[in-house]
């Protein structure tokens, strides 16, 4: 009993010490945040061709399963998460 409590609780610290140094380390936040080249345009796109807030999938999940999975070969393919209004950055809601 004493190893298994024992191996639990190392267990639960190296994830801890790995995820904290791995989030607190800025270059997956270099690798991950590849800047668009048209943010105003992209910007003004998406609230003409989205209707409301929420989760898009690019392409569409609706349809024959054969087109889907063409339209995902082809590209592009993107998830949006989507807020007309904006958020402030860094609180539970974004």
């Amino acid at each position: 009993m004493k190893t298994l409590t024992l191996g639990s609780f190392l267990a639960a610290l190296a994830m801890f010490v790995f995820g904290a140094a791995f989030w607190i380390c800025p270059l997956p936040y270099r690798v991950a945040g590849t800047p668009s080249l048209g943010d105003e345009a992209l910007g003004r796109m998406l609230k003409d061709a989205l209707p409301k807030d929420g989760l898009y999938l690019v392409p569409g999940v609706q349809g024959k399963p054969e087109e889907i999975q063409s339209r995902y070969r082809q590209g592009p393919v993107a998830t949006i998460h989507y807020h007309s209004g904006g958020v402030e950055p860094m609180t539970p809601p974004m």
